[in-house]
């Protein structure tokens, strides 16, 4: 019922600007119900909308990437994913072992790269998210997910190639 959503969160956005919440709900709604332009140019408001007035702050910035994510804006959701992650580090001054919300966002940037080909930084980012994953064992089964996901057999045959020329071997 994505359609019938969408005046509801619109209504919403005018009432509440500063939620993220319902922003990226009406971006998933307009994915949903194939209204590309609204998802895009609602993207680029909120982009501009959050980086006002001390918004642009971590947890706003992993939410629209994930967003970005699940609208399949895999290139957009890297760099927010990138930019969240290096803001939780700032203020975590690098202190990443057992941080839940890291090894995530981690796993959320690995599943962009992966679904835009680039096996080398979806492996970095899966492996970034088992370094510094969270205590619970179901925790840890995510953060390993994300790596089994990311190295499938022709990707890893693709890797493997990619480090060689790399090296020159």
């Amino acid at each position: 019922r994505y359609a019938e959503s969408i005046p509801i969160l619109q209504k919403l956005i005018e009432l509440r600007p500063d939620s993220i919440h319902h922003r990226t709900k009406l971006m998933v709604s307009y994915f949903r119900t194939k209204r590309l332009e609204q998802l895009r140019e609602l993207l680029a408001q909120t982009d501009a909308h959050f980086h006002k007035d001390g918004r642009w702050v971590e947890g706003n910035i992993a939410e629209l990437a994930t967003a970005c994510n699940n609208t399949e804006l895999y290139a957009q959701a890297v760099g927010y994913f990138n930019e969240a992650i290096a803001q939780r580090q700032r203020h975590q001054n690098g202190v990443t072992l057992g941080d839940t919300t890291l090894s995530s966002w981690y796993q959320g940037l690995a599943h962009a790269h992966n679904l835009l080909g680039q096996t080398k930084e979806a492996v970095d980012a899966a492996s970034a998210a088992v370094v510094c994953w969270g205590p619970q064992q179901r925790e840890r089964e995510y953060a390993l997910n994300s790596l089994h996901a990311a190295l499938t057999v022709d990707e890893v045959r693709d890797l493997a190639q990619e480090i060689a020329q790399e090296n020159h071997l």
